[in-house]
């Protein structure tokens, strides 16, 4: 097995030849095996100990790990989806890193949100086409259908007004994709916007002072945002995922 340094984070290694999940480390819960650009999308949350915070659509649960230790002891973090069994694999996995404290809630996020309280950060990773992992899953070039774009946009819009009304004031949501699709992406983004007008998109220098203290030697911040502050990575320029995140916040 070879080991060497992440292309972007700090804390990413990247692994060739061999098994990581069949290693001790693994089973040990000192490592999770994770596209590095996903790695980056808590990350941007910027979750602080204490944080309430809410991951909309958690399942399977490889974003939630980062949020629940940033928030710390002192902190709430609520895990949701849609499906009971997906709900269990990720207590399963949290068994394995040894996490404790997580609140797990099986919900329907198109709907108004059960929560009497406000979150300072929520997570809305919503399900999408999944375009931007064609070179891992290239079935979905042939299984996808245009008109289920259309499909996936007005359940990204509604999912990220439902979590929107959730937001606190001064909070920070992100919504992000795996997705290189605009009707996915800034498309959701800018609709949900028009009608929302207590939010505004964080510029991409702000968004900048978030992510530097994170990323490896030599990376520069603007090179993972394009216009109107987006995150995105490109899986020719990166060698990862193709990621979509845009960075929210109550005023």
């Amino acid at each position: 097995m070879r080991i060497t340094q992440g292309m972007l984070l700090k804390s990413a290694f990247s692994v060739s030849g061999g098994s990581p999940a069949r290693t001790q480390a693994f089973r040990a819960g000192n490592i999770s095996i994770q596209d590095e650009a996903s790695q980056v999308v808590p990350l941007l949350l910027g979750v602080h100990a204490g944080h309430r915070v809410l991951d909309v659509c958690a399942a399977p649960g490889g974003k939630t790990p980062a949020l629940i230790r940033a928030a710390g002891s002192k902190g709430l973090v609520i895990a949701s989806d849609r499906y009971a069994h997906r709900l269990r694999a990720m207590r399963a996995q949290f068994e394995r890193l040894g996490l404790a404290g997580t609140h797990l809630v099986e919900l329907d996020a198109t709907q108004p949100l059960p929560f009497r309280d406000e979150f300072d950060r929520i997570l809305v990773d919503a399900p999408c086409s999944g375009t931007g992992t064609l070179a891992r899953h290239p079935e979905i070039r042939w299984r996808l259908e245009a008109d289920q774009l259309a499909e996936f946009h007005s359940l990204q819009c509604q999912l990220l007004r439902t979590a929107l009304a959730q937001l606190a004031p001064g909070g920070r949501l992100i919504y992000s994709t795996c997705s290189i699709e605009p009707e996915e992406n800034e498309n959701v983004v800018e609709e949900v916007l028009r009608h929302a007008k207590s939010i505004r998109r964080v510029a991409a220098g702000e968004a900048a002072q978030i992510l530097t203290p994170h990323l490896a030697p030599g990376i520069q911040v603007r090179d993972l945002f394009a216009g109107e502050g987006y995150f995105r990575t490109s899986p020719g320029v990166w060698h990862t995922d193709g990621f979509f995140a845009a960075i929210l916040e109550n005023t």
